[in-house]
């Protein structure tokens, strides 16, 4: 599971009111309920205000993500909730808000993983070593070895397994 601490604003730096952080809030309650968001596992939960044109947001997801782009489906809600057009006239260059990392994760910690997941990374482990700097490259190769020692004990476990039935 990942979360980001974000510190959200309007795109022109403007006050948040009342009315908009009522937006921001019902607009994460939709957000929240999409499909997209439901399938991906990804939370966005609103927090406290961090002064007159910030307020904090969490957005927590099953993978991992760049905040600011997850942040889009936020602002569409914005946008369909908006029925007084209170937004209109806080657009710059094409956006409703604007995201700064306050304090990433540092112990991220994934619990689960899919097989598709498993296997590319595996791969990316096996064969992907040249895109890699020294530190994620000693890595890789540790951890290669340990997974090899385990299927090498499977494949053993295995052949012993399947002997025993023939040799009767």
């Amino acid at each position: 599971m990942f979360e980001y601490n974000l510190s959200v604003s309007l795109s022109d730096n403007s006050t948040l009111n009342d009315k908009i952080i009522d937006i921001i809030k019902k607009s994460a309650d939709k957000a929240n309920s999409k499909t997209n968001a439901l399938r991906k596992g990804r939370f966005f939960k609103i927090g406290e205000l961090i002064d007159s044109s910030h307020i904090s947001v969490q957005l927590i997801s099953d993978s991992e993500v760049i905040p600011s782009r997850a942040l889009t489906a936020l602002s569409r809600s914005m946008i369909a909730i908006d029925t007084e057009n209170i937004l209109e006239e806080h657009f710059y260059r094409g956006c409703v808000l604007k995201s700064e990392i306050m304090m990433p994760s540092k112990n991220v910690n994934i619990t689960n993983i899919s097989d598709v997941q498993l296997l590319t990374t595996f791969t990316e482990m096996l064969f992907g070593q040249t895109n890699m700097n020294n530190r994620d490259k000693k890595l890789s190769r540790e951890y290669t070895e340990k997974i090899r020692s385990i299927i090498l004990e499977y494949i053993n476990q295995k052949t012993l397994n399947d002997n025993q039935f023939k040799a009767q």
